[in-house]
C-alpha cells in the first residue's frame, strides 16, 4: 500500500481547507481486500489473481471530494469517477459514473443483494447514485456480454435491513444457457460425456438473502443450441430471501405463444433443491417443441399446460424425480406413414393365398407407409410420477382411421415406450377379409424421444387374412359345389317331372281308351239288352217294318205272282 498526500491548511485545518490524496493498494488476497473495502462478500475478482487497486481523492470536507478509483485483477478491472461528500451521520453520499469488465459479474449481484445469481461476464458503463447503504441507483446502464449488448436501469432501496431492488433490463439477444445458469448456479450446466442432462451441482447460495427484487427483462431473441427458440420475450427475474425465480414469462413460440413461470428453492446449506414450475402454449406448432426424430411423422398445433416440480442436486436428479400434470389439445393433427388406407388395400389384394406371410407383411407395411393419418383435433391428459411421463388412454378419430394407445417417456434416459392401434372408420369389406375386430395394426414405441424408432405388430393381421382368405376359398369352392349340386338336383327334378308328365299322360290317355271302350261296351250292352227285350215282348199291334203297303193288284198271266214282289 502506498499513500500520498497534500493538505493545504496542513494536517490541523485538513477539515476546512483543501485535501488531495493519491493512493495504491494491492493484495494477493481479492476477497479480503473487497471485504476490507465495504464491498462484504461481493468477489468481485478472481480469488486466484492479484488485486490492484488506485484512486485520486481531491476536494474539501465540507464541500466534498471528486474521486476516481480503478481496480483490476488480470483483464478484470471496475473504475468509478465522479463526486463524493460526507454526511453529519457519517454515511457518504455520491453520484457518478462506472465503468469496467469482469469475466464473472456474479460479484455485481451480491452488491444489489441477489446472492444466488450467476450473471455471464462482460463490459459496461453506467452512471450511479448513492446514498449511504440506504440506496443505490444504477442508471443509463451500457453494456454487452460476448456479442450481445444489454442496456437498462437498476436501483436498491434498503429499509430496516432489507433490500428492495428493481428495475429494467433489454437484451439484444441471450442464450437460454445463461439464463438457466443464473437460476441453477456457475457449475449445474455441466454435462458429462454422453449425459443426457447436466449433473453439475445446483448453487443458489448456501445462505439466505435480505432483500427481494424483480426486474423485468426483454429479449427479442432467446436462443438454444444457436437456433432462436423464443421470440419478443419478457419475464420478470424474481427473488427473495430463498428462492429464484422467472416469472410472467410471455414469448413466441413458432406461430404461437408460451407463458409460465419456474423457481428454484432453497439457499441454504443443503445440496438438494427443489425445481417448480408450469408452462401453458397456445396455437403452438409440434415442430416447435418436439425433437426432430419426433416430428419427422409428427405434426400439428397444439394448446396445452403443464405443472411440474423435482427435487435433486443436479438437473439430472430433478430429471429423475420430476412429478406434475398436464393436457393438451392438437389440431391439424398428421402422422405420416400410418395410412388408414391400409385395410382398404389389404382387403382388395389378389392371389393371397399363393403369397407367403412374409410378403403380406411387406406389402401391408408399404401400404401403411404409403399416406398419412389425419385428424382434424385431439385431445389428451398426462401425468408426471417418478421422471417418466405417461399419456395413457389417448383415442384420436380420423378422417378415415381411430388411433388409440398410449406413450410414455422416461425424463432421465428420454426413453420411448407404449404403442397405439390402427382401425378403420366406416370401412366395410366386401371380400369379408376383414371386419372390425380384426382389421387393426399395432405400432409399438421404442428407441429414445431423440431416436424414436416403430416397430410394427402386424403377426395378428397376417394371420386373420390368410386364414379368412382360406375360409373364403373354402366357401366358394362349397358354393360351386352347392351350385353344381343344387343344377343336378334341379336337372333331377326336371326329368321326375318330364317323366311324372309323361306317366300323367299315359295314365290320361290310358283312363281315356278304357272309358271308351268301357263306354263302347256299355252301349253295346244297352242294344243288345233292348234287343233281347224286344225279342221277348209279345206283339201287341202290328210290327211297322217300314214296309210299303201291299199291292193286291192281280196279274195277268199264266204262271205269274199273284202280287208284285215286295221289296
Amino acid at each position: 500500500m502506498s499513500l500520498r498526500g497534500q493538505l493545504a491548511g496542513g494536517l490541523l485545518a485538513a477539515s476546512k481547507d483543501q485535501i488531495a490524496l493519491n493512493g495504491t493498494l494491492e493484495s494477493s488476497d481479492p476477497d479480503a481486500l473487497t471485504r476490507q473495502l465495504g464491498f462484504g462478500d461481493a468477489a468481485l475478482f478472481s480469488p486466484d489473481i492479484p488485486l490492484f487497486v488506485s484512486g485520486r481523492l481531491d476536494g474539501r470536507l465540507d464541500d466534498g471530494f471528486s474521486v476516481r478509483v480503478n481496480a483490476s485483477a488480470g483483464e478484470d478491472h471496475l473504475g468509478f469517477e465522479g463526486d463524493i461528500s460526507v454526511q453529519p451521520d457519517g454515511m457518504i453520499d455520491g453520484a457518478g459514473a462506472l465503468n469496467g469488465y469482469l469475466s464473472d459479474a456474479s460479484g455485481l449481484a451480491r452488491i444489489i443483494e441477489a446472492g444466488g445469481l450467476t450473471l455471464p461476464g462482460g463490459n459496461a458503463t453506467a452512471k450511479v447514485q448513492f446514498e449511504g447503504d440506504r440506496t443505490l441507483r444504477l442508471t443509463e446502464i451500457d453494456g454487452q456480454s460476448g456479442s450481445d449488448k444489454f442496456a437498462g436501469d437498476i436501483s436498491l432501496t434498503r429499509t430496516g435491513g432489507i433490500g428492495a431492488v428493481s428495475g429494467n433490463l433489454a437484451l439484444d439477444q441471450v442464450d437460454f444457457g445463461i439464463v438457466a445458469k443464473a437460476l441453477s448456479g456457475p457449475a449445474a450446466m455441466l454435462k458429462g460425456d454422453g449425459a443426457i442432462w447436466p449433473d453439475g451441482p445446483l448453487d443458489i447460495g448456501d445462505q439466505s438473502r435480505n432483500s427481494r427484487g424483480a426486474i423485468a427483462i426483454s429479449v427479442p431473441k432467446l436462443n438454444v443450441a444457436g437456433r432462436t427458440a423464443l421470440t419478443d420475450a419478457r419475464f420478470d427475474l424474481q427473488w427473495d430471501d430463498s428462492r429464484l425465480r422467472i416469472s410472467r414469462l410471455t414469448a413466441g413460440l413458432g406461430g404461437g405463444q408460451i407463458s409460465g413461470d419456474v423457481a428454484i428453492c432453497c439457499s441454504d446449506k443443503l445440496t438438494n433443491k427443489t425445481l417448480s414450475g408450469r408452462v401453458s402454449l397456445t396455437d403452438v406448432p409440434l415442430a416447435d417443441i418436439l425433437p426432430t426424430g419426433v416430428t419427422a411423422s409428427l405434426s400439428g398445433i397444439v394448446d396445452g399446460g403443464v405443472q411440474f416440480s423435482g427435487t435433486g442436486a443436479s438437473v439430472a436428479d430433478l430429471a429423475r424425480n420430476m412429478t406434475g400434470e398436464g393436457s393438451f389439445a392438437t389440431r391439424e393433427l398428421k402422422v405420416r406413414h400410418f395410412d388408414p388406407q391400409v385395410f382398404p388395400t389389404v382387403a382388395g389384394l389378389d392371389n393371397l393365398l399363393e403369397i407367403s406371410g412374409t410378403v403380406l407383411g411387406n406389402q401391408i407395411s408399404e401400404a401403411l407407409n404409403r399416406g398419412t393419418f389425419e385428424a382434424a383435433s385431439a385431445e389428451g391428459a398426462f401425468t408426471i410420477a417418478g421422471g417418466v411421463v405417461r399419456l395413457a388412454n389417448l383415442s384420436i378419430d380420423g378422417n378415415s382411421g381411430l388411433v388409440a394407445g398410449e406413450a410414455n417417456v422416461a425424463l432421465e434416459t428420454l426413453d420411448l415406450s407404449g404403442g397405439f392401434t390402427l382401425t378403420p372408420r366406416n370401412f366395410v369389406d366386401i371380400n369379408n377379409l376383414l371386419n372390425e375386430n380384426t382389421a387393426r395394426i399395432v405400432a409399438q414405441l421404442g428407441g429414445t424421444l431423440l431416436a424414436p424408432e416403430r416397430t410394427l405388430d402386424i403377426d395378428g393381421l397376417i394371420a386373420t387374412v390368410q386364414m379368412r382368405a382360406n375360409e373364403n376359398e373354402l366357401a366358394r369352392l362349397e358354393a360351386l359345389r352347392a351350385e353344381d349340386a343344387a343344377r343336378q338336383k334341379a336337372a333331377a327334378e326336371a326329368r321326375n317331372a318330364l317323366i311324372a308328365a309323361q306317366r300323367k299322360r299315359q295314365a290320361e290317355a290310358a283312363a281315356a281308351k278304357a272309358a271308351a271302350e268301357a263306354e263302347k261296351q256299355r252301349q253295346e250292352q244297352e242294344a243288345l239288352q233292348q234287343q233281347q227285350d224286344q225279342q221277348a215282348a209279345p206283339p201287341q199291334e202290328p210290327l211297322d217294318l217300314g214296309l210299303p203297303p201291299a199291292q193286291l193288284t192281280p196279274r195277268n198271266g199264266v204262271n205269274q205272282p199273284f202280287f208284285a214282289p215286295l221289296n
